[in-house]
């Protein structure tokens, strides 16, 4: 005789559409008689001895006014419970719920990716006004390097699907390289810079009367649909009686809960607290890349840990971690407005980037334009004379460079018969 627990999941899954099966804080509800037996006086043992009852008398031919409602409005929680789904209808539930996967409550992307939408920075939003400058832009598109063997290169990753083969002629496989070159862009398209957010210390009311009532504070979330993260109100009430807004720590807590972005957690990964051994292994480009996960790109955490990583990237000269990766122009940036480009230009005439380098020192005037060459740059077109003003006027490491720059000048003496040299 099939049981009644099987025969509860059969008659759901019959009506062809997609149902949640109410598990309880304790698992599976036990359908026999030894609940009755059970002594707990907890919410979650009643409210379940309460189902339990509910199933027997509807199995028994009682009838509800609410028949779809097994489980009521009390035992609704907001928290990421476990649910599995169960029907025969593969168009109805999603493979991934079929198999169990965690379903989140409110404000979470749906299964099929509709509710996906690209978050955009807006026009009130603190990105740096030198980062978003065209000219700038560009720039850095252009330093950044685009090898495909690095775009492309294998990662630590399952794979979506199986390789193929294809016969091609060479027009059709010059072709698909271009289309490779294109779909790069994607890969390459770099974070945004932005200033560091003004920290909220706004306090709104104070009750006095509410002074001890809570043992701990309270967060209130607009969880309102279609707003931008930041523009939602979320408010604490303090256990004495305060009520302001929320900082910015505990407004990136509470959207993370509400309206979770993948792959970031709710407390900082103990990766962030140092650094240290997942430099000294060069794994900086990943480390960026779980910082961009983590924190958004105005915060204080964001700032500081990308400082980091640059500064090491700096003192090493080890640039090809980054070279043609998205993450190359935001350090190229931070170089050029906060430190020096002495190291970065020198790495591009060792590897004989010599466009590249004038491009740089294009960089440097535009961010820095008092500089009294400023405007005499933009009048030369010879990368190696603009090398030689850098060198002149605002170079912190002259030797190093002018040492680097003399192979282009022994070439440049042969081509022209012309002697060169830096002052």
């Amino acid at each position: 005789m099939m049981s009644l627990r099987w025969r509860i999941l059969f008659s759901l899954s019959s009506r062809r559409l997609c149902r949640t099966v109410y598990s309880g804080p304790d698992g599976l509800p036990d359908f026999t008689r030894e609940y009755e037996k059970n002594t707990d006086t907890s919410w979650e043992a009643r409210k379940l001895k309460n189902i339990r009852q509910r199933v027997i008398d509807k199995e028994k031919g009682k009838k509800f006014e609410d028949l779809e409602k097994i489980v009521d409005d009390e035992a609704r929680r907001i928290a990421p419970l476990s649910h599995f789904i169960f029907s025969d209808d593969p168009a109805v539930c999603n493979k991934d719920l079929m198999l169990g996967q965690r379903m989140e409550i409110l404000g979470n992307p749906s299964s099929d990716g509709k509710n996906n939408i690209k978050e955009k920075y807006s026009k009130s939003s603190n990105l740096d006004p030198d980062f978003i400058r065209p000219e700038v832009q560009e720039i850095l598109k252009r330093i950044r390097g685009k090898d495909p063997k690095i775009i492309f290169k294998t990662k630590l990753e399952r794979n979506k699907e199986m390789p193929k083969i294809q016969l091609l002629s060479d027009e059709q496989l010059k072709q698909k390289y271009e289309e490779a070159l294109e779909a790069a862009e994607k890969f390459l398209e770099m974070p945004p810079v932005m200033t560091e957010r003004e920290p909220i210390d706004e306090e709104l009311a104070f009750d006095e009367k509410l002074d001890g009532y809570e043992h701990s504070s309270l967060v209130f979330t607009d969880i309102s649909e279609d707003l931008n993260r930041n523009e939602r109100f979320i408010v604490v009430r303090e256990t004495n009686g305060k009520l302001r807004k929320a900082t910015w720590e505990e407004r990136d807590r509470m959207l993370q809960i509400y309206f979770p972005k993948p792959q970031r957690d709710i407390l900082k990964p103990e990766l962030f607290d140092d650094l240290t051994i997942a430099l000294k292994k060069e794994f900086h480009e990943n480390v960026l890349q779980q910082i961009l996960i983590h924190f958004d790109p105005d915060s204080a955490n964001y700032i500081n840990l990308t400082k980091q990583v640059y500064d090491d990237i700096d003192e090493k000269g080890a640039f090809e971690l980054l070279r043609s990766t998205r993450f190359f122009g935001g350090l190229a940036f931070y170089l050029t407005k906060y430190k020096s480009i002495d190291n970065l230009l020198i790495y591009f005439l060792h590897s004989k980037l010599l466009e590249e380098a004038s491009d740089l020192i294009n960089l440097h005037y535009l961010i820095k334009p008092k500089s009294e060459v400023s405007q005499q740059i933009q009048d030369i077109d010879d990368a190696v004379e603009k090398v030689k003003i850098f060198v002149a006027n605002d170079a912190t490491n002259a030797r190093a460079i002018k040492l680097a720059l003399n192979p282009f000048l022994k070439s440049h003496q042969k081509r022209t018969g012309k002697q060169r040299s830096v002052q």
